[in-house]
């Protein structure tokens, strides 16, 4: 079974703002945060039981997730 991920409202500001941070860091780096973000919410519909006990699912990211 799959479930729906509920957004806080700002997260499509804060997503926004650490891409474009990242992406001034290194060309790409914004779109491999994206990458994982993707695969972070594809984990939580999955298994959204393990929560919150794993929070920071990011290799290579400073971001958690609650």
């Amino acid at each position: 079974m799959t479930y729906t991920i509920q957004f806080h409202p700002q997260i499509k500001y804060e997503i926004k703002d650490s891409y474009n941070w990242y992406e001034s860091k290194t060309i790409g780096l914004g779109e491999s945060l994206l990458l994982e973000l993707e695969d972070a919410f594809s984990l939580i519909q999955e298994a959204p039981h393990i929560w919150p006990k794993k929070r920071n699912i990011f290799s290579r990211y400073p971001a958690f997730c609650f």
